[in-house]
């Protein structure tokens, strides 16, 4: 069971596959988006730190559409292709959110769908 969402944009990976940026769902309260690098951008971001810092703009600027500002975030669940890097990775989440931080949790993964990206973060929003 799906229920009914809008999406606040989508960008193509390939011809045949979209990806969301965001996605509202019917439920008053709730908003789910997850970001990582925009495609085009195709790197040119070579260091954790920048390309964590690009997706958390990406996400605010998400949000933003729906007029709902980061201190509405309440999880962000972030998948890096090199843990040692936690810390660069946990500084740029602190400078978006900082002494009021939303839940979150590192995961290590093998690879993600574009090999030159180190991170990607999913945030969870209250709309009301």
């Amino acid at each position: 069971f799906l229920p009914p969402f809008t999406s606040c944009g989508m960008l193509p990976i390939v011809a045949s596959f979209l990806f969301s940026v965001c996605v509202v769902f019917s439920h008053p309260h709730a908003t789910r988006g997850r970001r990582s690098l925009q495609f085009q951008l195709r790197m040119g971001l070579p260091h954790p730190a920048a390309q964590a810092v690009r997706c958390f703009e990406i996400i605010r600027d998400s949000l933003a559409k729906l007029d709902i500002p980061l201190d509405r975030v309440f999880r962000t669940p972030m998948f890096v292709t090199d843990i040692s890097q936690w810390e660069a990775f946990g500084r740029t989440h602190h400078r978006f959110f900082g002494e009021h931080p939303p839940a979150t949790t590192m995961v290590e993964v093998s690879v993600l769908i574009d090999s030159e990206m180190m991170i990607e973060i999913e945030a969870d929003a209250w709309r009301g």
